[in-house]
């Protein structure tokens, strides 16, 4: 599928210089888009509940993470972190754009358990859809929608999709364009977003959607409360026959509406979907869920939190063995 864009300037905002990427690999579901074989499925169907395996950890405190597995109505692992918004240590950080690229470029690629070791954040998420598929870290690569750090923004929005804003107050935005560029810190974009105010939103926009994207995939998915004190960053492993098949486009906005959020948003999918998690005692980064992609997808920006002030923040190590967060594994 080809993504066309055009980059548009934005007043009182240092972007790089415009052109239309006219080939743009929509990377989300991407290759995933032409790789998947599962049904496409365009109704919804019956929530995941009650799962038949469930642990939760609390590895700093504003973070509680949780593991379920489900049989019903498919296999599916999920991992979802819940942060205390509240907690003043708590800080959002993104990946920051490159001026050392071509000017259809905005950032260098890497992958997610890079990111948060380089960042030296707690935990990582990856963020936006992008292009085009890299093989080598450090290529340039073009964002999907808004892409914003430090105040700088870097890829202008995108009118059909929606982004995760870190406001210059502190406050946090989910929604779809248009933005009050001139408060936005942080942001990173996803696609449709899934809950709208309250309301699940998935039926306007699955209905335009190919079946493959709508259909069973691996996804990446963030979300917010009513009074913006709690955020929800969950990744459902897929394309593991068995074990973990994937998740809906309906079934991703009906887990959100039964975690509360009052906006959610959806991340780049597929491959691309990452968790990390730094553990408090080794300061280790950990992948704690499966990619589905071997090593896991270089994508463009990643979302990471930042749970304990830098003074005491655990001292990055090698990745070397399993820790004990559920389901982890190492690279």
């Amino acid at each position: 599928m080809q993504v066309d864009r055009k980059m548009h300037g934005i007043n009182g905002h240092r972007i790089r210089g415009g052109s239309v990427i006219a080939a743009l690999c929509w990377v989300g579901l991407s290759p995933a888009l032409a790789q998947t074989t599962q049904p496409a499925t365009t109704q919804p169907v019956a929530p995941f509940r009650n799962p038949v395996d469930k642990e939760a950890t609390r590895p700093y405190p504003a973070l509680e993470l949780t593991y379920e597995r489900y049989e019903q109505p498919r296999p599916l692992r999920v991992w979802v972190a819940r942060i205390d918004l509240k907690n003043p240590d708590v800080q959002l950080v993104a990946t920051c754009g490159s001026e050392e690229v071509q000017p259809e470029f905005e950032t260098r690629c890497e992958r997610t358990l890079d990111f948060a070791k380089r960042r030296n954040v707690q935990f990582a998420v990856n963020a936006s859809a992008f292009g085009p598929l890299r093989k080598k870290s450090g290529e340039p690569m073009q964002v999907v929608g808004l892409g914003a750090c430090e105040g700088h923004v870097y890829s202008p929005p995108d009118e059909r999709f929606g982004a995760f804003i870190v406001r210059k107050d502190g406050r946090i935005r989910i929604g779809n364009p248009p933005y009050d560029l001139e408060q936005v810190d942080e942001a990173v974009s996803g696609f449709h977003m899934l809950i709208e105010n309250g309301q699940d939103v998935v039926e306007r926009t699955a209905s335009r959607q190919s079946p493959g994207f709508v259909g069973v995939n691996p996804r990446t998915a963030v979300g917010v409360d009513k009074e913006g004190e709690t955020l929800w960053l969950a990744v459902f492993d897929g394309r593991q026959k068995g074990i973990s098949e994937g998740i809906t486009l309906y079934e991703l906005g009906r887990y959100f509406t039964d975690l509360g959020a009052y906006q959610a948003l959806n991340f780049d999918g597929g491959g691309s979907s990452t968790m990390v998690v730094q553990d408090p005692k080794t300061g280790e980064h950990r992948i704690v869920n499966t990619p589905s992609d071997n090593p896991p997808r270089l994508v463009a920006n990643n979302l990471g939190v930042i749970l304990v002030p830098p003074a005491k923040a655990p001292t990055t190590q090698p990745v070397s063995a399993p820790s004990d967060v559920p389901g982890a594994t190492a690279e």
